[in-house]
């Protein structure tokens, strides 16, 4: 009888964990990292296999938290060789984004073992000695921290505008109150900052104002030479595209050009154009 009960016990915990396995692999294939990460951590806990682990480090490989990748990946390592290929390009650039340069070449040259058709094993590899070669050429570069701008969130592509920046960040300033399934944080808007006394001091960021940040990504954006015309991209959800345009015109196929008020990014925009768009990259152009 208690033969019976051990088996019966062992054989639900691996359906649950079966279950959570699918559940988190459905969350993957719709790019939904943060909560699939969360599931094959509980797995892995319970269950842990190589399959489980590089799933959780692909997982936190794509939300760029290389470090909890990495302890992921070396589980996987450990356990032998790995039968899929593209393991060891994925370990070598987690493995190089972590400053392991060494061992980020070794994993390289593996995948080239294993792919040898796939440029990217050399091209990478290749690329550990580069980096290897300039720490031995130390250049005197002084980096100062803009720390009004550069917090733990995400900023990127400065446009300058109006004595100041305009920037892309998934700072918890940002409008609206959902979050961004890839990663577990907020979605992507443009904020502002002014140029205080030098090019590294600026005040604190706000978001732009106006009908320019929507409840999903805004961003990045550029502006025309005198500056009254702003041309951003603007994706609904999740949907990666490069089309200068609110959701409405990019679900019908127009573009949106905002005319910007002469009293600067404090003022809501004046009006909006629309025209038809094309996309940058056509469908023979993915990968």
């Amino acid at each position: 009888m208690k033969t019976f009960i051990t088996t019966a016990l062992a054989f639900l915990l691996c359906s649950m964990a079966f279950g959570q396995i699918k559940k988190a692999d459905r969350l993957f294939d719709k790019w939904e990292y943060y909560e699939a990460a969360k599931l094959y951590e509980k797995v892995a806990k319970d269950n842990p296999s190589p399959d489980v682990y590089y799933k959780l480090g692909q997982c936190y490989q794509k939300m760029f938290r290389f470090q909890e990748a990495l302890t992921a990946y070396d589980k996987v390592n450990a356990s032998g060789d790995y039968s899929h290929s593209d393991f060891y390009l994925n370990y070598g650039l987690v493995l190089k984004a972590n400053g392991k340069y060494e061992e980020a070449k070794t994993a390289f040259m593996k995948y080239d073992s294993m792919a040898p058709n796939d440029p990217r094993g050399k091209f990478y590899a290749n690329s550990c000695d580069v980096v290897l070669d300039d720490l031995q050429k130390p250049v005197n570069v002084t980096v100062t921290n803009v720390e009004s701008v550069n917090t733990s969130d995400a900023a990127f592509s400065p446009a300058m505008y109006d004595g100041g920046i305009v920037f892309v960040s998934n700072s918890s300033a940002a409008t609206g109150t959902k979050t961004f399934p890839w990663n577990g944080k907020d979605y992507l808007d443009l904020f502002y900052a002014k140029r205080d006394t030098s090019d590294v001091n600026f005040g604190s960021a706000s978001s732009f104002a106006g009908e320019v940040n929507d409840k999903y990504h805004d961003g990045p954006a550029t502006f025309t030479k005198n500056s009254d015309t702003i041309y951003f991209s603007l994706g609904p959800s999740y949907e990666w595209t490069l089309v200068p345009s609110n959701r409405d015109a990019f679900r019908s196929g127009k573009s949106s050009t905002f005319h910007l008020p002469p009293q600067g990014p404090g003022h809501p925009p004046q009006d909006r154009e629309e025209g038809e768009v094309e996309p940058f990259f056509g469908e023979q152009n993915r990968r």
